[in-house]
């Protein structure tokens, strides 16, 4: 079994790669292993160059089975695009770590310190699954959700694009189904179920989730 973390954050031409480097890696420092670097040297920020972003490698600076990367979108004419988004994303096998203390504890920190606008822990397995899918219904990751993942975060900018709701009216229509609901960073962020879950019950659980928030029959 195989998760994957992802987080997304609007980059902002007011704050550079540097500052926002900084900034994070400074609450990111301070988070215990395995899920932060523990009190480690804070790495040096990315240089993109003439590129159209850069990122380093923190898995070695994580605990034991757990791979991660930070990513910087360049500076420059940003719009209101996914592709202009900074993100961090880590990969692991969540029977092997305490997967409880990353959804419960320690991700609603990140998701602060990143300034995340979105962000979703699953089976990589959905990627596969719903890429064909996902492309045809179209949109943009700052204006579309297609999946509901077991743990999720959605600020209210999102909220209102993807479903024309804000986050505390989409608490109402699932709190009685989740383990957490928190408001944090201007969003909702919701644990369904703190324990790793195979695919076809994660699966189930998506879906019925999505149903909950938009009120409607969605297919798949």
């Amino acid at each position: 079994m195989k998760y994957e973390l992802m987080i997304r954050s609007r980059a902002k031409s007011s704050e550079s790669i540097v500052e926002k480097h900084s900034r994070f890696f400074s609450e990111f420092s301070k988070i215990p292993l395995p899920w932060g670097i523990g009190g480690a040297d804070i790495p040096e920020p990315p240089d993109p160059g003439s590129n159209l972003g850069a990122g380093i490698s923190i898995s070695k600076l994580l605990g034991k089975g757990i791979s991660g990367r930070v990513y910087y979108v360049y500076r420059r004419e940003l719009e209101d695009l996914g592709m202009h988004d900074d993100f961090l994303d880590m990969s692991f096998n969540p029977e092997k770590v305490d997967y409880k203390q990353l959804v419960c504890e320690v991700l609603p920190t990140i998701i602060i310190a990143f300034n995340a606008y979105f962000v979703e822990v699953g089976d990589t397995e959905f990627c596969h699954v719903d890429f064909d899918a996902e492309s045809a219904a179209g949109g943009d990751s700052r204006s579309r959700v297609y999946r509901i993942r077991p743990v999720f975060f959605l600020d209210n900018i999102l909220c209102d694009r993807a479903f024309g709701l804000q986050p505390d009216v989409i608490a109402r229509r699932i709190e009685n189904y989740v383990e957490k609901v928190m408001f944090i960073n201007n969003g909702i962020y919701t644990v369904a179920n703190s324990q790793p879950l195979r695919f076809e019950e994660a699966d189930k659980l998506c879906w019925e989730l999505k149903r909950m928030i938009t009120g409607t029959i969605t297919s798949h």
